[in-house]
């Protein structure tokens, strides 16, 4: 197969580790795609299991999967939980447009903007996050620091 573009990243996921909420229901696995069935609000989309939430690349939400959405995810799962113990209103998750920097060492890669799709290049890789690969963002949401190199 040939196909005529400007940049390529060829990968290669793995399956989606559904087998605990396979144990729940076999129909709230996609079969296409064997991913999690959830509803706007990250929960299970089974009334049975209304107090039951997915978050990340299992779920079959159409999006791009990535460790930002799955912490964009995390987010309104929090929130949700938040809201079902006190019965209030669950919060719906809605994926914004697609946007994905791919580093490719600390000042190669590409970035894919969500302006018409455009993909550009090394520069803004570099400069978004070539350096810390947001490393950093992580040690400070986990409340840690940084150890210095």
């Amino acid at each position: 197969m040939q196909i005529e573009s400007d940049v390529q990243f060829v990968a290669f996921g793995v399956k989606p580790n559904t087998s605990l909420i396979e144990t729940f229901d076999q129909s709230l696995i996609e079969q296409d795609t064997t991913r999690v069935k959830v509803k706007s609000t990250l929960q299970l989309d089974h009334d049975n299991y209304a107090r039951i939430f997915a978050l990340g690349d299992i779920t079959n939400i159409n999006e791009t999967k990535l460790a930002y959405r799955a912490g964009l995810h995390a987010d309104i799962v929090t929130k949700n939980i938040i809201a079902c113990i006190n019965n209030k209103k669950l919060v719906e998750y809605k994926p914004g447009p697609e946007f994905m920097v791919i580093p490719i060492g600390k000042s190669k890669g590409a970035v894919l903007l969500p302006m018409g799709n455009m993909v550009v290049g090394s520069f803004m890789a570099k400069n978004v996050k070539g350096k810390t690969l947001f490393v950093n963002n992580y040690w400070k949401a986990l409340n840690a620091k940084l150890p210095s190199a």
